[in-house]
């Protein structure tokens, strides 16, 4: 995301304080009258937006938004996998599950390959917590930052055992790629302005005080 910012710069698209990267930065929020946080991966704020970033890397073949629906049109062969693994998910609840493929030597130092599955609640849903969390946070300094755009970015990268088959219907924006990534940040960077640069480091400052960042 620095290389990023620094050829939006050197382009003109942008200046130095028109685009803010946070890493690994956490917002508070109350909950039966107990202050607690919530981890964003990444946030960015530019002139267009706010946004915030859930990051997974996850190997093997990710198979994200499958439900039961989707399960028995894409392969019926298949959907009994989803139903031993969430007997009891609604028909449109969607899941992902990930196949990783194991080599191991057996005694005879014979290779042998296997398969682990691993399953997850959408990581949309966590996206979404966390950025009401974060809104509902900003507006308490300024009304105007009313809303937060989330993002879930599968980052390991794609070769022939990993990668991300996207079955979702629900998700607005989900990046399978350092490019998608990069070409979504590129046509973010042209939209309308909706913020200052002050009010870009308004939310910055919010941000570091609350992470006790300087």
């Amino acid at each position: 995301m620095s290389e990023l910012k620094e050829k939006f710069i050197s382009e003109g698209e942008i200046d130095e304080n028109e685009m803010v990267i946070m890493g690994n930065v956490f917002v508070p929020y109350e909950e039966n009258g107990e202050t607690k946080t919530r981890q964003i991966d990444h946030l960015v704020v530019l002139p267009s937006d706010i946004y915030i970033i859930e990051t997974k890397y996850w190997r093997g073949t990710v198979i994200h938004g499958i439900n039961r629906k989707n399960a028995e049109k894409i392969a019926k062969d298949f959907s009994f996998v989803f139903e031993q693994l969430f007997p009891k998910a609604n028909s449109d609840t969607e899941k992902t599950i990930i196949f990783m493929k194991n080599t191991n030597l057996d005694k005879d130092s014979e290779q042998t390959n296997s398969i682990n599955i691993s399953y997850y609640d959408n990581p949309r849903n966590q996206v979404m917590d966390t950025m009401y969390k974060l809104r509902n946070y900003l507006i308490t300094y300024n009304n105007k930052f009313n809303y937060v755009e989330p993002i879930v970015y599968f980052g390991y990268p794609e070769d022939k055992e990993n990668r991300v088959i996207d079955y979702s219907a629900k998700d607005k924006h989900r990046l399978t790629s350092k490019e998608s990534l990069c070409d979504f940040f590129e046509n973010e960077v042209m939209r309308p302005v909706k913020y200052s640069q002050e009010e870009i480091q308004q939310i910055k400052r919010i941000m570091q005080k609350v992470n006790y960042l300087s």
